[in-house]
């Protein structure tokens, strides 16, 4: 799953639902910039991501084993 589906999946498991509208406002994006991400036509940058993830009600947590994992 890549971070376009986690984010759409995450954004329609939302009680009540986020629009791709409401979550571009709530980060400051056009809501077409969310729908490249989720269709994964776009990759967003570790902040946007991060607020994206903040702005669907989740923490945004890393561990060193992952960072490792990726450096190998």
């Amino acid at each position: 799953m890549n971070i376009g589906e986690i984010i759409k999946d995450l954004r329609n498991k939302a009680e009540p639902k986020v629009s791709q509208r409401d979550l571009a406002d709530a980060v400051g994006v056009h809501h077409n910039h969310i729908s490249m991400i989720e269709l994964g036509k776009t990759k967003p940058g570790f902040e946007l991501a991060s607020e994206i993830i903040k702005a669907l009600g989740y923490s945004v947590v890393f561990r060193r084993e992952t960072i490792d994992e990726v450096q190998t």
